[in-house]
């Protein structure tokens, strides 16, 4: 069971994914490593 207010918190659920996945796209990461680079960046941004 989820807190109905989880979608609300920095760092979690799908938000969460919806923003680095499009953060990481305007990026446009020329391989993997630098995919990985720049999701690794993003998540660290929301959760501090």
């Amino acid at each position: 069971m989820t807190d109905e207010n989880e979608e609300d918190k920095p760092g979690t659920g799908e938000n969460s994914w919806s923003i680095i996945k499009g953060n990481v796209e305007k990026q446009q990461p020329k391989n993997l490593a630098e995919l990985e680079q720049f999701k690794m960046e993003e998540w660290n941004d929301i959760l501090n």
